[in-house]
């Protein structure tokens, strides 16, 4: 598992893993939901970064932050590591308020 591989957690649902790989020996990691842009009214821009997904667009739900089993993710299906900076920049407002 690598940080922001994209798991999916059931038919239509996907998380993004947010967590650090220097954590990789723990046991869970937390994940953030991605949903679809139609499924979410009026999101905040930069707590909600939208990204091109399996050719649709998808909100990274950053304040829906858990911690998830590792064996619950299984294998990743995709990476937005491309988008690195954009989603550390929606979890610094989670944490940080900035």
């Amino acid at each position: 598992m690598a940080q922001f591989d994209v798991h999916r957690l059931g038919d239509d649902a996907f998380a993004v893993d947010c967590q650090a790989d220097s954590l990789s020996p723990l046991a869970t990691r937390i994940v953030a939901p991605l949903m679809r842009c139609a499924d979410v009214p009026a999101p905040s821009t930069r707590l909600h970064p939208v990204f091109l997904f399996q050719g649709e667009p998808f909100l990274l739900a950053t304040h829906l932050l858990t911690a998830m089993s590792t064996h619950d993710l299984g294998r990743p299906v995709a990476s937005i590591d491309a988008e690195r900076y954009t989603i550390i920049a929606a979890l610094d407002i989670v944490i940080a308020g900035v």
